[in-house]
């Protein structure tokens, strides 16, 4: 299947013997792709946010973000979006066919 440039390697076998027509075995690595989604994503908004707040807070100059609060929350919260992400990725199961 692909969904816009994500391509995902699902595959649809029939059933084996002892199933209805009506149930199909689903195998791939979809949950695997979540995971890794997550963990990419949320790394880096991690490591965005924290760029965005020590900015905001004047601590990393050299940016028109540098020293205005607004960029030290938008930070914040990039921040603890990106560690719910993380918790989330390691908290998800890997379904293995």
């Amino acid at each position: 299947m692909q969904f816009g440039f994500i391509s995902t390697s699902v595959k649809i076998q029939p059933p084996p013997n002892g199933y209805r027509k009506s149930e199909r075995i689903v195998t791939g690595n979809t949950g695997e792709n979540v995971k890794l989604t997550l963990n990419i994503v949320g790394s880096a908004l991690v490591l965005f946010g924290a760029i965005w707040f020590l900015q905001g807070i004047n601590v990393l100059p050299g940016s028109f973000m540098t020293g205005q609060i607004r960029w030290a929350v938008c930070g914040g919260i990039a921040v603890a979006a990106g560690v719910a992400l993380l918790l989330t990725a390691r908290r998800r199961r890997s379904y293995r066919g």
